[in-house]
């Protein structure tokens, strides 16, 4: 019976042993140490348009621009007034194309097409309205794009614009290389 007791014991202590919860006094909390795109929740259960398109044709040589939403509105804070504009400056592109230009304002992401890389940069500008900015830093923040590695890049601009105080959110001329999906990544750990 002795013989039988130290294996039931034994075998409890490996198994407890073996447990991936080394904290004897019980779980904690686990630290997430991680990059992850910024996005926005509906506001007080309201059903509002999630996306905006615009589109229209570029002639690459004369350059041009698109534009959503109302700049002034947006600055306001009122939710809802997301903008966003892309200036394709003269040269950028040869030939004529037609561009789409899609705001997410859950997502808080740009996305465009067709698929296309620039001889000069296009400046892209967006202000999303409404963002619960209490918990987020404005040094956490930056405007990224993933490859199809799942490499991300930094896009340059001018600035992040935020005002926490409005809820509004966005960037200030950022130099797009090439069309892709656009987006504000919060940097955890910093």
């Amino acid at each position: 019976m002795k013989k039988l007791l130290s294996i039931a014991v034994l075998f409890t202590m490996f198994f407890t042993g073996c447990s991936n919860d080394v904290n004897i006094s019980g779980p904690v909390e686990e630290q997430i140490n991680k990059e992850e795109f910024i996005s926005r929740t509906n506001l007080e259960g309201l059903s509002v348009n999630t996306t905006f398109t615009a589109s229209k044709t570029i002639v690459g040589s004369s350059g041009g621009f698109i534009k959503i939403g109302n700049l002034a509105t947006a600055r306001s804070g009122q939710i809802g007034g997301d903008a966003a504009a892309i200036t394709f400056p003269a040269g950028a592109f040869s030939g004529s194309k037609t561009i789409t230009m899609t705001i997410d304002n859950v997502a808080l992401t740009g996305t465009f097409s067709p698929s296309m890389t620039f001889t000069k940069p296009v400046c892209f500008n967006v202000l999303f309205t409404g963002v619960n900015l209490s918990n987020l830093p404005l040094d956490q923040l930056v405007f990224v794009y993933y490859d199809a590695n799942n490499v991300k890049y930094e896009i340059a601009s001018k600035f992040i614009y935020y005002d926490k105080a409005k809820g509004v959110l966005g960037i200030r001329d950022a130099q797009l290389p090439h069309f892709s999906r656009y987006g504000f990544l919060r940097k955890d750990g910093i």
